[in-house]
């Protein structure tokens, strides 16, 4: 366990997640090179560009946070299908893990950008983002997807063609934009992933525009515009009724993902005021906490909820990277290994919908049922160490191998400056 716990930081992303360590270390000075830069010359930094880099980048505590959204999004899925017992009020907690996916994509803009803000619209740098991107976790995705194959292997002809169309879709990544191919296959849990695609082609793009409107409106301004176009988007669940497409669509939560570039830009000012200190952060956190408890189940689908749990959420990611670059780094056994789970996280997302696809059928329920009682702590937590330990066997032996294999064939045709 030392040993896994001494090894280098790799990651900050999601969830929803999959983010590098470059994008949560950005350089010291406007002149150093850009994070995982490939060897690409830097960006000169404008007048309207950030006046400081902190001192600190590695922004840790957004590591043990997406561990701790990759929990809620395992407990969402057991207790829609394995129900645990608890008080009202921690049962709406889980019955909303859906939300976890807006903490997912929030912070998934936010680390990008503020690792990638040097990031030129031009073909070298676009492609280098791309191939970091693909090296990063295209390999764990690829094999959860190959095993659920395997495991739901197609039975007829008419199945076949489902099969097929189904996985094509996984294998491009566009499994969102096609509602049906969520039953089949592991795409019931990688949409999100889908919209990570959609959104990682859109960033080269989104990059700077965010970035002029952050100086000509202001962070808190732009946050407020795309919250409001979020909430907007929610309200499709109100007019048209169990709106779930909206909640899938990439495009529907691309606002989402704007207001995490928005607030990663505004991370890279340098902090003041009362960002990330007592009673700012307090209140962040108990408003984050309001918003995932609140009753959404009772008047419809999530997404009704957008106006209040996006930009909370918003809110907490930024008084924590706040909060986090204002304190030393972290020694202790404890933070090292919650760190070492929160880079473990991405793949921990993926792992979890073994047991759930595991859950989801009809003959392995009947198993369950007659050898073990499911709705019990004992039978949860069985879930939550077996999705553990295939989670790191994961980043170990595939993500991690995979990323240092696919960067080595292609950085060469980067060579350093």
């Amino acid at each position: 366990m030392q040993k896994l716990l001494r090894l280098p930081r790799v990651s900050l992303n999601p969830p929803g997640f999959a983010l590098e360590r470059a994008a949560a270390t950005p350089p010291p000075s406007a002149h150093a090179a850009a994070p995982f830069s490939f060897g690409f010359p830097p960006r000169p930094m404008s007048d309207s560009a950030p006046a400081a880099v902190p001192a600190k980048g590695r922004l840790d505590a957004l590591t043990i946070l997406r561990f701790g959204a990759a929990l809620w999004v395992i407990s969402f899925h057991l207790q829609a299908r394995v129900r645990l017992e608890v008080a009202p009020l921690l049962h709406r907690f889980f019955a909303n893990g859906a939300y976890a996916m807006t903490l997912f994509f929030v912070l998934s803009g936010a680390v990008l950008a503020y690792g990638y803000h040097r990031l030129q619209p031009r073909a070298a740098d676009v492609i280098g983002f791309y191939q970091a991107r693909f090296a990063r976790i295209y390999a764990p995705y690829a094999v959860l997807h190959v095993i659920a194959l395997i495991w739901a292997s197609p039975t007829g002809a008419h199945d076949l063609t489902s099969v097929v169309y189904t996985n094509v879709l996984s294998v491009l990544g566009l499994q969102a934009w096609f509602v049906p191919s969520l039953g089949g296959s592991a795409n019931s849990g990688t949409w999100s992933i889908s919209a990570e695609f959609f959104f990682y082609a859109l960033f080269p793009a989104l990059l700077p525009l965010i970035a002029w409107l952050r100086e000509r409106w202001g962070a808190f301004r732009v946050c407020a515009y795309l919250s409001a176009l979020s909430g907007f988007i929610g309200l499709a669940d109100y007019v048209y009724g169990g709106a779930f497409i909206y909640y899938i669509l990439p495009a529907a939560r691309l606002p989402e993902f704007m207001i995490g570039v928005t607030v990663g830009l505004e991370l890279l000012s340098t902090p003041r005021g009362w960002a990330g200190r007592g009673l700012s952060l307090v209140l962040a956190l108990a408003v984050a906490a309001a918003a995932a408890v609140n009753p959404s189940a009772d008047y419809g689908l999530w997404i009704r909820a957008n106006f209040i749990v996006v930009p909370a959420f918003a809110w907490l990611i930024y008084e924590l990277a706040r909060w986090d670059q204002r304190r030393a780094s972290g020694r202790h056994l404890a933070e090292r290994a919650l760190i070492y789970l929160g880079e473990s996280s991405y793949c921990l997302f993926l792992a979890h919908m073994l047991p759930m696809l595991f859950l989801d059928s009809p003959a392995c329920r009947r198993w369950l049922l007659a050898h073990w009682q499911a709705g019990t702590p004992a039978f949860w937590a069985a879930m939550f160490a077996f999705s553990l330990v295939v989670a790191i066997l994961l980043h170990e032996l595939v993500e991690k191998p995979a990323r240092r294999y696919l960067l080595r064939r292609w950085q060469p045709r980067h060579p350093p400056a």
